[in-house]
């Protein structure tokens, strides 16, 4: 597994934009070693040229798995773990779950963004419709407008907004390269 580890490292560092797919079949250790690379992360111990790591899975199941295998390596540094980890689920239903919770941790950048502005305005209606106890098919086509369109839009502009942090870094990282070349 060693090995492996290994090579998925050097795979991340030669990636000029820090992205990459990990595509392994079923029982290959992706999980196993995915969860021993963030954790080395976290501490400091590998990556240091990396600034974040974004695990994602089209699986509930390895997101719970994951986040919940890393923190109990952390069981000795709670506040380690929770400052540099945050699980989001991908359904509507952890973001009515989550969002307003996880709102002032966003970056100024995607909190400006209408779509985060527009899903925000309507988690809260939906909250307090529910609170009021409305009849469960206004209930339904708050949810289906907020899961079909407020939220489609603002996983949109979050990917944009991820790109170009992502690609502020890469431009940032060859001003240096080309001042260090050229000075």
């Amino acid at each position: 597994m060693k090995s492996m580890q290994c090579a998925v490292e050097k795979f991340v560092k030669a990636k000029e934009n820090g992205l990459c797919l990990i595509d392994m079949p079923t029982g290959a250790g992706k999980t196993y070693l995915t969860r021993k690379i963030i954790g080395e992360f976290i501490r400091g111990e590998i990556l240091d040229n990396v600034k974040t790591i974004i695990y994602l899975t089209p699986q509930k199941k390895n997101i719970d798995d994951i986040f919940n295998d890393v923190k109990k390596d952390f069981y000795d540094n709670d506040s380690l773990f929770y400052s540099n980890v945050l699980r989001i689920y991908a359904n509507y239903e952890n973001v009515l779950e989550k969002f307003l919770c996880l709102y002032d941790q966003m970056p100024l950048s995607i909190q400006k963004r209408q779509s985060c502005r527009d899903l925000k305005k309507q988690i809260e209606l939906y909250k307090d419709l529910e609170q009021r106890n409305i009849p469960k098919d206004i209930l339904d086509s708050t949810l289906a407008e907020i899961r079909k369109h407020y939220e489609v839009a603002f996983r949109r502009d979050l990917s944009e907004e991820l790109s170009k942090i992502a690609r502020t870094k890469r431009e940032k990282k060859l001003n240096l390269t080309i001042k260090n070349i050229s000075g």
